[in-house]
């Protein structure tokens, strides 16, 4: 076993492979690479360490070979202890996406029995035909009570949103829960568990508006937020998953309150 993860873990590495960088921009101050000064136009390599001298710096850079563009933000190294670029590439690797229409019941195990952070709110695609007598709950104890929750479900889609944190039209403060996931016939009576642990995390939703208030001024676009706020959450939750298009709508909605 250790082998094999030995292994695994090479195999990552050898994917994330050094690249040298051209700085784009640097919002403000001193941020140094190998001793030397950044400025607009300063090459360096991904595997070199960087030094920053404020944790709201960001700089966006962009790769001599692959020539993608991508925005980088010292907090982010902060909180992930990280010195390279090529430390927080190999982060974002080690993290597997789990997106696609979810037809079997493996399917629902795998993308739901997991922790996920509800920032704003997502919809799931689905194998199934949903209508007023088939829909996914789901269940999860308050205050000693077991609550089954219906989930908003049209077409092949089933929502998660605030409302799941809320009995008989009564809310209550969004807080962690840990449910289970059911679809439900009702012409049949069938109950069917899709997934017997699914966690859902709103706790991370402060600490990502405090860490985007430093940037929304800057001239930054959502997609390069995006990006930002990403690299942050692997960082941060790196046991927690997070779906981009409910980063994108949390993003939205902090940039509107900061304007």
């Amino acid at each position: 076993m250790k082998f094999f993860l030995t292994l695994l873990f090479a195999l990552i590495a050898h994917c994330v492979s050094a690249e040298d960088m051209k700085v784009l921009t640097i919002n403000f101050g001193i941020i140094r690479v190998n001793g030397k000064t950044l400025q607009k136009g300063s090459v360096f390599n991904s595997k070199d360490r960087i030094v920053w001298s404020d944790d709201k710096q960001c700089m966006k850079v962009v790769g001599i070979e692959s020539h993608t563009v991508n925005v980088f933000a010292a907090q982010v190294f902060k909180v992930g202890k990280m010195t390279s670029i090529d430390d927080l590439l190999f982060q974002k690797q080690r993290l597997s996406s789990r997106d696609g229409v979810l037809m079997t019941l493996q399917d629902y195990q795998r993308f739901f029995n997991r922790d996920i952070a509800l920032m704003s709110g997502f919809s799931i695609e689905t194998g199934y035909s949903f209508d007023d007598s088939h829909f996914l709950f789901l269940q999860y104890e308050y205050e000693g009570e077991t609550i089954n929750k219906r989930l908003p479900c049209t077409g092949h889609c089933a929502s998660f949103t605030d409302e799941i944190f809320s009995i008989d039209g009564r809310p209550f403060a969004p807080t962690k829960l840990e449910t289970r996931l059911y679809y439900y016939d009702t012409s049949t009576m069938e109950v069917l568990l899709l997934a017997d642990r699914f966690v859902i995390h709103v706790a991370p939703r402060q600490n990502c508006a405090t860490f985007l208030r430093s940037y929304v001024s800057d001239a930054l676009t959502d997609e390069e937020l995006t990006e930002l706020l990403t690299d942050y959450c692997c960082v941060s939750y790196p046991f927690v998953s997070f779906l981009p298009d409910d980063l994108a709508l949390f993003l939205r909605s902090v940039r509107c309150y900061f304007r």
